[in-house]
């Protein structure tokens, strides 16, 4: 009797589960939105001897932006910042930026690329170098440029449970709840540059033999894992988180011309969590993702850690193939 009760409960249970099946729109193949974004970069230096920690930030403000997906393989987004006042250029100096993504969906796969440039860029904790400063103040280097580019892809073990279109571009709907296994791999290439070096003078014995650091080029390629998880119907909600290490290569230059050549390792973090409306021709939804790289230069005592974190809320429409 106990087995017969037990088994008749486990049925009841688990006939209100729906496992997620996620649909495609086929007879809309063209998803067009608008995002207003929030995005903010932090590049670290941390010094393991000293303790000490250097944070830069470009000034930026809200974006907009455009994005449009095709055939529910083909993403393409571009971000236009909003004016900068005058008073925040006094305080926080002027960032000239381009930023550029493409995406790529087929399946179980997700290929993105893209390249990313700042030049103009402010020390977050000026007040640890200089206490004298307001907390509004900060130590500009408008001539310090920092670029990225790279190409990131993550393979879907069950893409009939779990869609990353389906919390990004909102090109398929989530019917459902269920999840997946991620494994995938990244490459990464970034590269730091100030002409008169990256650190300022009165703090240049807290950072060693870096000290008269000019030009940093980091490249590491990363293996990852990770899982995703989605549910809802129209409403939806859901996230994806991976890590893993990785290896590459650096070059550093410093003031004087000298330079040291080596290998590195790495470590990569990602993680998106997304939540909104995917009905039969509007979507909208508000997304927030991190991605960071750790970098561990050879025969040092200093780390750089590269992170873009951006929060959009989006809004859009499901229309018909118009003849494509």
């Amino acid at each position: 009797m106990t087995i017969k009760l037990s088994a008749l409960l486990l049925t009841l249970f688990f006939s209100h589960l729906v496992f997620a099946q996620i649909e495609s729109f086929d007879d809309r193949n063209i998803h067009v939105s608008i995002g207003s974004e929030l995005q903010s970069i932090n590049l670290t230096f941390d010094n393991a001897i000293s303790g000490r920690s250097l944070q830069y930030s470009p000034n930026l403000n809200g974006m907009f932006v455009p994005k449009i997906a095709y055939q529910d393989w083909f993403v393409l987004s571009w971000g236009f910042q909003t004016p900068t006042s005058e008073l925040e250029k006094q305080l926080q100096g002027e960032t000239i930026f381009t930023d550029t993504r493409f995406s790529f969906d087929l399946g179980s796969f997700r290929l993105s690329v893209f390249y990313l440039q700042y030049r103009g860029l402010y020390i977050e904790n000026s007040q640890e170098v200089d206490p004298s400063l307001s907390p509004l103040q900060k130590i500009i280097l408008p001539d310090l440029y920092t670029r990225s580019y790279g190409a990131e892809f993550t393979w879907i073990k069950n893409p009939e449970r779990f869609s990353l279109k389906a919390l990004t571009a909102q090109s398929e709907r989530i019917n459902g709840s269920g999840g997946s296994l991620l494994l995938g791999a990244s490459h990464v290439n970034n590269r730091i540059e100030a002409p008169a070096g990256l650190f300022p003078v009165s703090i240049n014995q807290d950072f060693g033999p870096e000290a008269e650091l000019s030009i940093a080029d980091l490249s590491t390629t990363s293996v990852k894992v990770g899982y995703g998880y989605a549910t809802g119907r129209k409403w939806f909600i859901g996230g994806a988180i991976q890590a893993g290490p990785g290896a590459g290569t650096q070059k550093l230059v410093m003031i004087d011309g000298s330079s040291r050549s080596g290998t590195i390792g790495s470590l990569r973090l990602e993680a998106l969590v997304s939540m909104g409306y995917n009905g039969d021709r509007f979507f909208s939804s508000i997304q927030s993702e991190i991605k960071q790289d750790y970098f561990y230069l050879k025969g040092s005592d200093t780390q750089i850690a590269n992170q873009i974190s951006n929060v959009v809320l989006n809004v859009g429409l499901h229309l018909d193939s118009l003849g494509f």
